[in-house]
């Protein structure tokens, strides 16, 4: 009983890879159509530091924090949600696998 548990689980986990897979490339497909607004919207900083940031410093606080509120786009703001839920339901799956 134990493993078919553990089999569901895994199973649980990795089917819920896939909606956190599709709001990432969302997200950052709509982040990457209005670039050089948010470029703007961040004091045009040199494009080589912006983009550096961009896959290192930004994506925390434009995810979990308030950065992205802003910018005044509805729509990144409904996919930053999306992500956040989809990310919240991965680790929660995740977390529970680890402790079964």
């Amino acid at each position: 009983m134990n493993e078919l548990l553990n089999t569901l689980m895994v199973c649980a986990v990795l089917v819920s890879l896939f909606p956190l897979i599709k709001s990432s490339k969302g997200f950052y497909e709509e982040w990457s159509e209005m670039e050089n607004e948010h470029w703007r919207s961040r004091g045009a900083p040199p494009f080589v530091v912006f983009h550096f940031g961009m896959f290192l410093f930004v994506p925390i606080p434009m995810l979990f924090g308030k950065d992205l509120d802003q910018l005044n786009n509805n729509r990144l703001l409904k996919l930053r949600n999306d992500l956040r839920y989809s990310f919240a339901i991965f680790s929660l799956l995740l977390l529970s696998s680890q402790l079964n």
